[in-house]
């Protein structure tokens, strides 16, 4: 499985959701509910670590947008399902989606966006043990694989 760490995605083949798409709007409207809108990233964060994603983020640190830990393009049966979905701001969500340290922005290997998204998803007990228990994560953990810059 792909991780969200998808620098390789092809964006104009994966479905787009939009306001039209209604499933996409009730996944969204659980997970913000679940999340309290809120930025899940941020409430695993130590104080050290959000003064560095403040400075760095700037005014991309506010937008919040719905994350999916597994990419749509490796699995597009899960992309409404609430649980492969966490609120994030942008700029973590694009450094995630792109290989970088979502508070850095520095260059990160797989293997470390997959420590980063583990962090992540240990904030919400619920999530992550269905996440467990129906395989995603074990799945991951025995996933090889490069970012596509080779890292």
């Amino acid at each position: 499985l792909q991780v969200c760490c998808a620098g390789n995605r092809n964006r104009e083949t994966v479905m787009r959701r939009d306001s039209k798409d209604l499933e996409w709007k009730k996944a969204k409207a659980e997970v913000k509910e679940r999340d309290g809108l809120r930025c899940r990233l941020i409430r695993v964060l130590s104080y050290k670590e959000m003064l560095v994603l403040k400075k760095n983020a700037g005014p991309l640190i506010t937008p919040l947008d719905p994350a999916h830990y597994i990419a749509v393009s490796e699995n597009p049966n899960i992309m409404y399902m609430p649980e492969n979905i966490v609120m994030l701001n942008r700029y973590s969500h694009t450094n995630l989606d792109n290989c970088r340290n979502p508070i850095t922005g520095e260059p990160i290997t797989k293997a470390e966006a997959l420590k980063w998204w583990d962090r992540i998803l240990r904030g919400n007990k619920v999530q992550y043990n269905y996440l467990k228990e129906n395989h995603i994560l074990k799945e991951l953990e025995q996933t090889d694989g490069e970012c596509q810059d080779g890292r």
